[in-house]
């Protein structure tokens, strides 16, 4: 299970997860509900609250960055000219947005490595969204679920109009804004803590149209 994953079960379970993302692309977690973390400590407190361990394969691969990457023991390749010309697009973007964090030469040949040129040109594609201030695909379709869930819980006069609010959330993938995300996680976070009120569930839906229309 990556960190992405992680944070996502973790918030589909209530709780409250506050990450930020490496230059290199990855995940940490910064705070669950009221517990902050430095380092990876909060990686590895979310694996024990959802029981998760690395397998064999995923420590030989981790062991292998370390000697291959991090300790400089392998030259890089060069990047090909179309990779080259979205990462400059990617930084260009990055730079003049101030989006915190750096996407470098290295983090894309890392990437190539791992999972090939087609998905590196995949991921720099996802970073040009971000730093346009657009949300991770992904995280949209978690939120749409987390707020799917909820409606597994809230009184029927409400539910219909939660599952309504999840379609047009995922309808909305291709715009839906980055800062977005952590607000509207918030208003159905305080209708879990409400008991699934109704009217609290109402004020949340209310709110989350108030927000994407942004």
């Amino acid at each position: 299970m990556s960190t992405k994953e992680m944070i996502a079960a973790l918030r589909m379970q209530g709780h409250r997860v506050t990450a930020r993302q490496r230059t290199d692309g990855g995940w940490l977690i910064t705070k669950i509900d009221n517990k902050t973390f430095k380092g990876a400590k909060g990686n590895q407190r979310a694996r024990d609250l959802l029981g998760v361990s690395y397998s064999k394969k995923k420590l030989e691969q981790a062991r292998y960055n370390v000697s291959q990457y991090i300790r400089g023991k392998r030259k890089q390749r060069t990047l090909d000219d179309k990779i080259k010309l979205e990462l400059r697009k990617v930084q260009r973007i990055w730079r003049k947005n101030k989006v915190q964090g750096r996407i470098t030469a290295l983090n894309v040949k890392r990437h190539i490595r791992e999972f090939g040129k087609e998905e590196a040109l995949k991921y720099l594609q996802r970073q040009t969204r971000y730093g346009r201030g657009y949300a991770y695909e992904k995280n949209v379709e978690y939120l749409a679920q987390y707020l799917e869930d909820v409606a597994m819980s809230v009184d029927d006069e409400v539910k219909n109009s939660v599952l309504n609010c999840a379609m047009i959330i995922r309808g909305m993938t291709d715009t839906f804004k980055e800062e977005w995300i952590s607000m509207i996680y918030s208003l159905f976070y305080e209708v879990r803590n409400s008991g699934f009120d109704t009217s609290v569930t109402r004020e949340a839906i209310r709110r989350t149209y108030e927000i994407m229309k942004g």
